[in-house]
C-alpha cells in the first residue's frame, strides 16, 4: 500500500504542478527551439512532437477551465471497479494481494488498482490507473510514451511504442535482467501497466490479455464527460 500511495502522490503532485502553472498563465507548451538548437536533428525532433505538444496545450486548457469551474469535472472510476478487472492468476503466477486507491489535489482526482503476483521464482504486477479530468495529462505526470514514438534496440534489450488491440502501447524489456514492461492507454485515459521480473516477454504480455481492456473502455463511455 506504501508504494501505491507514493505513486499516486507523485502524479497528483506533477498535476498540481501543472495546475499551477496553467493559472499562472505559463506559456510552456508554446516556447520555441533557442538557437542553439535550430540544427536539422532539432528541428526535426520538434516537428515529430508538433501533434504531442498540441495535445497538451488543449488538455492544459481543459484542466484550466476545469479549475475554473467552467467545465465539469471528471470523475474517475471507484478503484474497486478497477480492482474487480485484476485477474486472479496471470503469465501463470497466483495473485497474492490487491490494493486501491483514489486521491486528489486541487479538484483533480485520480483511481488506481494495483495486483501483485508470484511464485518462488519470478513476481508480475498489474496496475490499472484512471486519470479522471486529468485524462489528457497523463502524458505529461507519467505517460510521455503516448505522445511520441520510440523504438530502441541493443543486445541488451529494447523499448518500442506499438499498437495493442487498436490502442497505444509501449514495451520495453531487459534480456540480462530478464525483466519487462508493457503498458497501454485505454480511452485516452486509464493506463494498464503490467511489470514482471524473471519473466519472458511473452508471458508478461499473457498477463495483459487477462485484464478486459473493453470493460475498461465501457467505463469511460459510462463516466464521461458531460456535453458542454
Amino acid at each position: 500500500m506504501i508504494q501505491m500511495q507514493w505513486t499516486i502522490r507523485l502524479i497528483l503532485a506533477g498535476l498540481a504542478l501543472l495546475g499551477l502553472l496553467v493559472m499562472m498563465g505559463c506559456g510552456m507548451c508554446s516556447r520555441k527551439p533557442s538557437a542553439e538548437k535550430a540544427a536539422d536533428e532539432a528541428e526535426e525532433a520538434r516537428k515529430a512532437a508538433e501533434p504531442g505538444l498540441q495535445q497538451m496545450g488543449d488538455a492544459l486548457s481543459q484542466m484550466k477551465e476545469v479549475m475554473e469551474g467552467k467545465r465539469e469535472a471528471v470523475e474517475p472510476v471507484d478503484h474497486q471497479a478497477l480492482k474487480a478487472l485484476l485477474p486472479e492468476t496471470a503469465a501463470d503466477l497466483a495473485r497474492e494481494s490487491t490494493e486501491g486507491e483514489k486521491s486528489g489535489a486541487m479538484g483533480v482526482k485520480v483511481s488506481m488498482a494495483r495486483a501483485h503476483y508470484a511464485n518462488e521464482e519470478s513476481s508480475l504486477d498489474i496496475e490499472i490507473t484512471d486519470m479522471g479530468t486529468a485524462s489528457g495529462l497523463t502524458a505529461m505526470a507519467s505517460a510521455a510514451w503516448t505522445l511520441v514514438d520510440v523504438d530502441k534496440e541493443s543486445a541488451d534489450g529494447y523499448e518500442r511504442t506499438t499498437t495493442y488491440r487498436g490502442h497505444r502501447a509501449f514495451e520495453e524489456y531487459d534480456n540480462n535482467a530478464q525483466r519487462g514492461k508493457m503498458r497501454v492507454l485505454v480511452a485516452k485515459r486509464f493506463i494498464v501497466n503490467v511489470q514482471g521480473s524473471n519473466l519472458p516477454m511473452d508471458r508478461i504480455k499473457s498477463a495483459l490479455n487477462e485484464v478486459n481492456l473493453g470493460q475498461l473502455a465501457a467505463l469511460a463511455k459510462e463516466t464521461a464527460e458531460p456535453a458542454q
